[in-house]
């Protein structure tokens, strides 16, 4: 190892999290009812109103009230929805999932827009599907185009809070967007046997230095997955294009990865600020997550080919899409997949 690299910082972990508030429960609950009991806690004036306040820093109350009616209604449908598809056979639920999916993006589309059903991207996809003349469907050339604004593109700006620029058209390979599910990593890898564009994080952590009042982001990736994957130079390269905080590579005493950090740490006032101000930086990180051996693990997609991150709920969101836009156009295909 190069005598450049120096030595970690030491600090105390205070528990990485992409989400602004998270916890560990355990409940016997059935988790898809915990989760839209989640969601429709949000249609609670008391609970919206706070949620919109805190975390979406929406300071007017007259534009909360405007925001917290309109969300409301999406959620309802988008719940109502999801109980059609749970019921349906296979050849018509992507469709009803789908529609829930629209309306929760539309939900927090209107929290960045608000009125956002008054404007015309509300009515439009932003994304569109074509079958092709052929009997059968071959995964590896089939493509999303995402043109005209539309409720993708909108979605896309309220999950990064940026606005979007990219090519027109941009078409999206299914094959790709497959590729960056660690769900179905393996399903993916043994069915088109190519490997996932993931890139499994080791370890990822937020620490802070009490005494110092610093904070920084540290995290390690397998040696393997530099091997078949990226370089050094690469990896760093998309670390710091993603990142308003650079990093570096630390001294890592485990042979079998390699650790990198903040070159410099953030400065904060009190405890409770250290997640505001790390959170936006969280979010440009892009990392996806995956429940696995009951514990959330972490990874980067390696995205090759777009000017342009995708976040992973906007990745699920347009296989959804497809799936949707394939029961509904082409049933036949879908018997033969």
């Amino acid at each position: 190892m190069s005598m450049n690299i120096r030595e970690p910082r030491e600090g105390i972990s205070i528990d990485y999290s992409i989400f602004p508030i998270a916890g560990d429960e355990i409940t016997l609950g059935n988790p898809e009812d915990i989760i839209w009991a989640s969601i429709k806690n949000l249609c609670s004036y008391d609970v919206g109103d706070r949620v919109l306040k805190r975390y979406h820093h929406k300071t007017s109350s007259a534009e909360r009230k405007i925001i917290y009616k309109n969300i409301c209604l999406y959620i309802q449908q988008a719940q109502n929805f999801y109980k059609a598809a749970l019921t349906a056979e296979a050849v018509s639920s992507p469709l009803l999932y789908y529609y829930s999916f629209l309306h929760l993006a539309k939900a927090l589309a209107e929290i960045r827009y608000p009125n956002f059903h008054l404007m015309p991207e509300s009515t439009r996809h932003g994304i569109s599907w074509t079958p092709h003349p052929q009997d059968t469907i071959n995964m590896k050339n089939e493509s999303l185009k995402v043109t005209a604004r539309g409720v993708w593109h909108c979605f896309y700006e309220a999950v990064l809070g940026t606005t979007l620029t990219m090519p027109n058209p941009l078409h999206l390979k299914i094959v790709d967007l497959f590729s960056y599910c660690p769900e179905i990593s393996i399903e993916y890898e043994r069915t088109l046997r190519r490997k996932a564009n993931l890139i499994e994080l080791v370890k990822i952590d937020e620490l802070i230095d009490k005494d110092q009042k610093e904070a920084w982001i540290k995290l390690s990736i397998s040696r393997e997955d530099f091997k078949s994957k990226l370089l050094r130079n690469d990896f760093l390269t998309y670390l710091n294009s993603n990142s308003s905080i650079s990093f570096e590579e630390v001294k890592e005493k485990q042979k079998s990865q390699r650790t990198f950090e903040y070159i410099d740490p953030i400065n904060y006032d009190k405890r409770s600020n250290v997640e505001k101000i790390l959170q936006p930086n969280i979010i440009n990180l892009n990392t996806y997550t995956c429940l696995a051996n009951k514990e959330i693990g972490y990874s980067f997609p390696v995205i090759y080919g777009y000017r342009l991150n995708f976040p992973q709920i906007i990745v699920l969101y347009s296989i959804v899409f497809w799936l949707g836009s394939l029961v509904r156009y082409d049933p036949h295909n879908l018997s033969y997949l």
